[in-house]
């Protein structure tokens, strides 16, 4: 029997984001699905917290001697779920995602960018270096029909393009003991449907808290409900969740307050 087949991973992973996590956990849970005799290594920003949730190897992510190795190493690179390919959070992100792909291209590997949901990306010079590899690697699935179109706008000529879905469908849904359990100790009560909502502080969302306070007192008073806000990135979004709480007129809003896992 041959060597196992080496998958390596490349995305927002070990920054305790709640929603990366998930689909890093979706990722390697389909890869596993269609084969076992694969080793699945991931980028991460905590090697050690990554290998012990998901049961892959994993590299840090900054280290430029390991993620080069890990790379030519590799016999299928993917650029994998989520918002990656995005110049809103920051050029130097993007250059990121973009460098790895250049540099499995470079040692003649397989590409594949993975449900990703691409966008927006507003400096010309993003837009170009996006193009350029996004010709080059040889697959591409999207998450949404949005990012297919913004890519055609962009000039990607690739043939290979095809729309799924975000990778997070493919999860099973908690059992319900657990989410119980969860929203007891969070005193969260169960008399009236529960919302949730997840919060992104943006930095040019002036009005984000004013308006989602408006938002979740009109939703809680309309269909009777009560609202969680939902911290995807713990613990930078409970700041703000916290902020909107503090703005909610009604008294049928509440903040998970603690760390969960995706599971």
């Amino acid at each position: 029997m041959g060597a196992d087949k080496k998958i390596l991973i490349s995305g927002y992973y070990g920054f305790d984001n709640s929603g990366d996590d998930a689909i890093l956990k979706a990722i390697v849970k389909d890869i596993k699905r269609i084969g076992e005799d694969v080793r699945i290594i991931a980028l991460s920003n905590n090697p050690s917290c990554t290998e012990e949730i998901y049961g892959i190897e994993a590299v840090n992510r900054f280290g430029i001697k390991g993620v080069v190795k890990a790379i030519k190493d590799c016999d299928l690179f993917i650029s994998g779920g989520g918002s990656l390919l995005q110049d809103v959070t920051s050029t130097r992100s993007l250059l990121y995602y973009i460098t790895l792909m250049k540099l499995a291209k470079l040692y003649k590997k397989p590409v594949m960018v993975y449900a990703n949901g691409i966008g927006p990306i507003n400096r010309n010079i993003n837009r170009v270096l996006t193009r350029n590899i996004l010709n080059k690697v040889d697959l591409i699935t999207l998450r949404d029909e949005d990012s297919k179109i913004f890519l055609e706008e962009l000039g990607v000529k690739n043939e290979n393009i095809h729309v799924t879905a975000d990778p997070v469908f493919n999860l099973e849904p908690s059992d319900r003991a657990i989410i119980l359990k969860i929203l007891k100790k969070e005193a969260i009560p169960l008399d009236k449907p529960l919302v949730g909502v997840s919060i992104r502080e943006w930095k040019d969302a002036h009005n984000l808290v004013d308006n989602m306070a408006k938002s979740i007192d009109y939703i809680g008073n309309k269909y009777n409900s009560n609202i969680i806000l939902i911290p995807m990135h713990y613990p930078e979004d409970l700041s703000i969740s916290y902020d909107i709480l503090n703005k909610v007129s009604g008294n049928n809003c509440y903040v998970l307050s603690n760390k969960y896992s995706v599971e």
